[in-house]
């Protein structure tokens, strides 16, 4: 178990420069592994965590009726599944398996595309949810997997594709994915990435991506988080979700949180165009400290949903 954000950093370090060497893997922006448990939706959405962010009140009707979110990571708990029911449609892109479900304890399950089901499922509550296992249970997954599942996502017509993975080299195949799915009209939110460096990691650097990272309950950039440049910031620290017993902290749980603040509000709005609900969102977005001294932006779902409602804001 890493026991420190210190221990997080040191392993993210050395997981990123194994693949800056073999160049071939993506790999998920995580915290920690520990203990299985489980937490209900309404646990989920309430917890104390995420409310800098996620803070409507009311929470508005049919939060997330009509988007489809789809998450590119990990195979996904048969219980997670059960209680997603038909709001869940599951896939898998490894060669080899046509399971979508983890491989080490497909009935319980703790992987990270549980745990970012369980964020969107619970906090965009009428939006559909696509998980796409394009990685294995180490959490790494080639390039080609990586495409294929945004490829796959793509067709099945998300509109949000949410990436909580990162890598420090990009890929023309893995870019080539994105711009179709950017093309026609999709918002790819994606991990800013956990190895406390400026600016956001790949594929999140990329133009046209929305790059998140991490802050705490205290609305302070984590530790752990990238920050500066185009990286726009949600709570990613001590985050409860189903499957873990244990609290989570990362930019993929940040990533997850984003993009279901974006289901909520497009769903008010969804005839607003992808660049105008970006617009809408960061404009709103609250200022805080970065960790260079300069400002940086967290997202304030309330405001943005108020901003919204004024004039010249729903086009």
């Amino acid at each position: 178990m890493i026991k420190s954000y210190h221990d997080l950093i040191a392993r993210w370090a050395r997981r990123m420069l194994i693949c800056s060497i073999v160049l071939c893997t993506i790999v998920i922006a995580i915290a920690a592994f520990a203990a299985t448990g489980d937490h209900s939706f309404d646990e989920i959405r309430q917890q104390a965590s995420i409310t800098s962010s996620y803070n409507f009140s009311p929470l508005p009707a049919n939060a997330g009726k009509g988007i489809t979110v789809a998450i590119i990571s990990q195979g996904i708990s048969q219980g997670i599944k059960s209680r997603l029911g038909s709001r869940l449609s599951a896939y898998s892109v490894l060669p080899g398996t046509s399971s979508p479900f983890e491989d080490d304890d497909p009935t319980i399950g703790s992987s990270i595309g549980t745990q970012m089901a369980s964020l969107v499922g619970a906090l965009a509550p009428y939006a559909r949810i696509i998980t796409v296992k394009a990685m294995d249970s180490n959490g790494s997954g080639s390039y080609a997997d990586i495409r294929n599942g945004i490829t796959r996502a793509t067709e099945l017509g998300a509109k949000i594709i949410v990436l909580p993975i990162s890598a420090r080299n990009d890929d023309a195949g893995v870019a080539g994915a994105i711009n179709v799915a950017l093309k026609r009209g999709v918002l790819v939110v994606a991990s800013a990435a956990n190895s406390n460096s400026y600016g956001a990691e790949f594929p999140a650097r990329m133009d046209g991506v929305v790059a998140v990272g991490a802050t705490d309950v205290q609305e302070k950039v984590a530790p752990f988080s990238n920050y500066g440049g185009k990286i726009i910031f949600a709570p990613g620290v001590k985050i409860t979700v189903a499957g873990r017993s244990d609290e989570q902290s990362g930019t993929s749980h940040a990533a997850t949180v984003a993009g279901a603040i974006f289901a909520v509000l497009w769903s008010q709005n969804p005839g607003m165009s992808r660049q105008r609900l970006v617009d809408v969102v960061t404009g709103s977005a609250k200022a805080i400290t970065a960790r260079d001294g300069g400002s940086a932006r967290l997202i304030d779902g309330q405001a943005a949903l108020k901003a919204f409602k004024r004039p010249g804001k729903g086009k």
